[in-house]
C-alpha cells in the first residue's frame, strides 16, 4: 500500500500501518525542525515535502498515485 503522511510528527500512524499492511511509505509532509529531523534519520529514502500548504500537488508524483493519504494532527 502506498502512502503519504501529512503533519507526520514521528510517524506514528505509519506504526500501526505496517502492523496491519504492507506499507510503502512514499512522502512525509512536515515542517517542524525537530520533527523533520526524526523524519529525516527513520525515513532518510522518504522525501519530506515541507509545509503542505506549500506543495504543488501535480509535481510530487506525476502519473503517480498513492492508496492511502494519513495526517497527524498539526
Amino acid at each position: 500500500m502506498r502512502v503519504i503522511s501529512l503533519c507526520s510528527g514521528y510517524e506514528g500512524i505509519s506504526l500501526g500501518l505496517e502492523s496491519l499492511f504492507d506499507v510503502d511509505l512514499v512522502a512525509v509532509a512536515d515542517n517542524d525542525p525537530g520533527a523533520s529531523k526524526i523524519l529525516a534519520h527513520r525515513f532518510p529514502d522518504v522525501p519530506n515535502l515541507g509545509d503542505l500548504t506549500k506543495i504543488d500537488w501535480r509535481e510530487v508524483m506525476p502519473g503517480e498515485t498513492v492508496d492511502l493519504l494519513t495526517a497527524g494532527f498539526p
